[in-house]
């Protein structure tokens, strides 16, 4: 606290040189000051009960939401997904690799003995039917065991057999042909295939990207949202802490200038063997206590 300054107008009289001058603040002055100070006093123990420095504790930067999560783990899912169908695209592929035109016995027709023994069957039964025709002729003729004979069923055998030969022949000429471009349809149809799953792949790859970032752009969009939602706490919780600071430092600056404006009244007293006198004084106010 600072020192007091006085303006004093003192009369004595004395008998003696023997003199004793007493200061005392007044009772008045003491009670104001008193007051004053308790009250600084309790301002501050009692911001400092109610309003104590606390940190902020709560989220300063938003979380993901649950469209990014979600994302997140389909983009997780989706790696790799593609693999099964990329195999077996691969495995369509190999096969096609694979074939061989010159070995289609597995693309044969099942039916196809069947029918060149059937052929060869109907031939055979015209053969027979043609030789007991001529045995006919030749009976009729008179001619039937003779050499002419002979050289007749012979040679219409020998056709016979040539004829059942080709056709024989070229049914299974045919059905090598026919092997061969079953072999080499399907060899396009697997190359084909391979292609078609190859695309596929990258379709469902393509939608599952489109999936994933759809659900990025909603997530971004709620996280926006919900930062500035999180920012407006922490300057709701700044801005109540800066308002409790200033209206206790307001309380502080009031008692201050109350303080600093409270008249100090002191009693001054002046003592001797044979008399003594005493006048009140009246002193200007007093510095703070900071």
């Amino acid at each position: 606290m600072g020192k007091a300054s006085t303006a004093v107008k003192q009369t004595n009289q004395t008998d003696t040189n023997n003199i004793r001058q007493d200061n005392k603040l007044s009772d008045w002055s003491q009670n104001q000051f008193q007051n004053q100070q308790t009250g600084i006093l309790d301002t501050i123990n009692n911001y400092n009960a109610t309003s104590p420095y606390k940190a902020y504790t709560g989220a300063t930067v938003a979380g993901m939401t649950p469209d990014q999560v979600r994302a997140r783990q389909l983009a997780n899912q989706n790696v790799g997904s593609q693999d099964g169908i990329l195999g077996q695209s691969q495995d369509a592929y190999n096969r096609g690799l694979a074939y061989d035109p010159s070995n289609v016995s597995q693309y044969y027709n099942p039916y196809e003995q069947d029918v060149v023994n059937a052929s060869g069957a109907y031939m055979d039964e015209n053969l027979q039917k043609s030789i007991a025709q001529n045995q006919a002729r030749a009976t009729q003729s008179g001619a039937y065991g003779g050499s002419r004979h002979g050289v007749a069923d012979a040679e219409l055998e020998r056709t016979s057999n040539m004829d059942k030969a080709k056709m024989m022949s070229d049914l299974r000429y045919k059905g090598y042909g026919d092997a061969q471009n079953v072999g080499f349809q399907n060899q396009q149809a697997q190359f084909q295939g391979a292609a078609g799953l190859q695309g596929l792949a990258g379709a469902s790859k393509g939608l599952q990207q489109a999936d994933v970032s759809q659900l990025e752009q909603l997530g971004a969009t709620q996280r926006e949202i919900e930062q500035a939602r999180v920012l407006a706490d922490k300057a709701e919780f700044d801005q109540e802490s800066a308002d409790r600071y200033r209206r206790f430092l307001a309380e502080l600056q009031s008692r201050q200038g109350i303080l600093n404006s409270t008249p100090m009244v002191t009693n001054t007293g002046v003592v001797n063997n044979s008399k003594s006198s005493s006048t009140d004084v009246g002193v200007s106010g007093t510095g703070g206590i900071f």
